[in-house]
């Protein structure tokens, strides 16, 4: 691959109308409305920065979803403008159970498993599954270790009226980012909200990259199946995110001893997600799915006509459509020579994110910039860039200025710090490199930002770090 030419050019902010300005201020959602600016500036022919910022992933395009799967992609027949199962056909469902079986190593009845229109949708079915069920109420407090996808936040709150509560890590020393059993018990007996009823955990971790040790999953999960009422669901839509010699290796939920022991009745509070937004590279197509056994979510997923226990499908309000049916049935029956499509794009995928990996943090190394990795540890997707250094002391920040910015400003909670907001404009404006803030994904420190290093080319991500790191030292 060969890289662009390098701008250096600070970022041209054109004047912005004030339906543009509208539109952007009420994204609410920061990497969201990172990307509505990045597709306005191209809108206005104007080069825009490079967003590193979203969680996306370029690298199995080019030799492997376009020749093998768009390229050959069928003309849509008619049965698929027509409905279709809203939770996926049953074939569907069979052929999901295989892959869960072959790449996530358990056993999943296919009755177990609902596609939903992504994984945001399939975390807000489950919520309402059991908000539906009695299990949860009003302003139950959800537990999420920190820092986290700030998605969360809607998939919980919005429409299953949960509180979302952030376990920040700091057992095991601060700024270490290392989770443990008594972060959760600490935030789980804190009197300052309700006892927590879910648990979510999501592994490999997204901003940290990290699979959880197996060892560490087998406590947590004994502990909230047998000594609290907790729900758990497990957010695996990275599992397949995995740099080669990664240590330790990633463990589904299902797989763990303290599930598999546990009586039918506890294993029903334990539910999976995934998807092939992240792995596969597939974000744009919304496909998604819940695993579980639980009877409140067979029900809340495939409802029922009973007069008495009347219930739409929740599915109906979030399908996997017929078009998605159609993309994913060709996925899972293509071919590579003899190999199975997705079988031999997950094991490429593995020398792809190592070489991508391996460059950009060469490339961060080259310029000084630190990131927070243990040693061998799996990275996932993310670098998580330890900008502590280059935070603009309070006093030098124009807060108002930085409120009215519809990027970068505006109202948007107590998680943010105007200091790092400042940090991540200068680093647009005269870097032309999106990153997401740390407190947006709800940092206990500020100063730590992600960087995506899948989002783009590597040519274009080791780019943008060199640009970075000239700009950085500019303002020592």
């Amino acid at each position: 691959m060969t890289s662009s030419p390098r701008s250096t050019a600070t970022l041209d902010r054109p004047e912005l109308s004030s339906a543009e300005l509208v539109a952007l201020t009420s994204v609410p959602d920061a990497e969201q409305r990172l990307v509505q600016y990045v597709d306005l500036l191209r809108e206005k022919g104007i080069e825009p920065p490079t967003n590193l910022s979203v969680a996306e992933n370029v690298l199995l395009y080019p030799e492997h979803l376009k020749p093998y799967v768009f390229r050959n992609l069928p003309a849509v027949p008619e049965r698929s403008i027509k409905y279709a199962p809203p939770m996926g056909s049953e074939a569907l469902r069979k052929r999901m159970a295989t892959l869960f079986r072959d790449s996530f190593d358990i056993t999943v009845d296919h009755r177990n498993i609902y596609a939903t229109c992504g994984v945001s949708s399939a975390l807000e079915c489950i919520a309402l599954a059991l908000r539906e069920g009695g299990v949860l109420r009003a302003g139950d407090a959800v537990m999420l270790p920190a820092p986290c996808w700030q998605g969360f936040r809607w998939s919980f709150q919005q429409r299953p009226e949960l509180h979302c509560v952030g376990v920040d890590l700091l057992e095991a020393g601060a700024e270490r980012f290392e989770l443990t059993l008594e972060d959760i018990k600490r935030e789980y007996r804190n009197d300052k909200h309700r006892p927590p009823k879910l648990l979510v955990l999501t592994n490999p971790h997204n901003p940290l990259g990290v699979n959880y040790d197996e060892d560490l999953l087998e406590e947590i999960y004994r502990w909230v199946l047998d000594e609290t009422d907790m729900h758990v669901i497990s957010d695996e839509i990275y599992r397949h995110s995995q740099v080669e010699d990664a240590h330790p290796d990633f463990v589904s939920a299902f797989a763990l001893r303290a599930y598999r022991d546990a009586s039918k009745e506890k294993r029903a509070r334990v539910h999976l997600v995934w998807g092939f937004a992240k792995d596969f590279g597939l974000s744009g197509f919304r496909l998604g799915f819940v695993v579980s056994t639980s009877p409140l979510v067979r029900r809340a997923m495939q409802g029922s006509d009973r007069p008495a226990d009347e219930w739409k499908s929740l599915s109906w309000f979030s399908p996997f459509d017929s078009l998605k049916q159609h993309l994913f049935g060709h996925l899972l029956k293509a071919k590579i020579g003899d190999e199975d499509f997705a079988t031999r794009a997950m094991a490429d995928y593995r020398g792809l994110l190592t070489a991508a990996y391996r460059e950009v943090v060469g490339a961060l190394r080259e310029q000084g910039i630190p990131h927070v990795h243990r040693q061998n540890g799996n990275p996932g997707v993310f670098c998580w860039l330890d900008l502590r250094d280059h935070l603009p002391d309070s006093s030098r920040v124009n807060g108002s200025s930085l409120a009215a910015d519809p990027v970068f400003g505006g109202e948007y909670g107590y998680w943010v710090d105007e200091p790092e907001q400042q940090l991540a404009k200068d680093i647009a404006d005269n870097a032309r490199v999106l990153l997401l803030p740390g407190r947006t994904l709800f940092c206990h420190w500020p100063g730590y930002f992600r960087l995506c290093y899948t989002a783009e080319e590597t040519s274009k991500v080791c780019d943008a770090v060199e640009r970075v790191g000239e700009y950085l030292r500019s303002r020592s």
